[in-house]
């Protein structure tokens, strides 16, 4: 999986790549940026449901910044597979991740934005 930093980068990359939003992410106190990948290889079984997969995937993304994470893990129940290992392995991580915010007393405050120092 190759990973990618920015809007305008994407948005070149995929006009010939399928270009999928992972995680929007903050250094420091600089402004957040969106971190995306670029799936390669399509896996040949996936090719005839790829564009929905990709709805599907947008769906999840939307869904984990509302909080919504019942609709997070039906979604990733069918997305498990879909790209091959490389996207399974982001979608576990999300799936842990939503696991842990399901149980957290989150505020108003929350944000899907991954803060990281410098």
């Amino acid at each position: 999986m190759n990973i990618i930093f920015g809007e305008e980068v994407a948005k070149q990359v995929g006009l010939k790549h399928v270009v999928l939003e992972l995680d929007t992410i903050r250094i420091g106190g600089s402004e957040p940026v969106i971190a995306y990948c670029v799936v390669e290889t399509i896996p040949p079984e996936t090719i005839p449901v790829a564009d929905t997969a990709v709805l599907m995937h947008v769906a999840l993304i939307t869904n984990y910044k509302g909080r919504n994470w019942e609709q997070c893990e039906l979604i990733l129940k069918d997305l498990f597979g879909t790209w091959g290992a490389d996207m399974d392995t982001f979608y576990l991580a999300l799936h842990k991740r939503i696991a842990e915010l399901k149980t957290a007393t989150l505020d108003d405050t929350w944000s899907p934005i991954i803060q990281k120092s410098i």
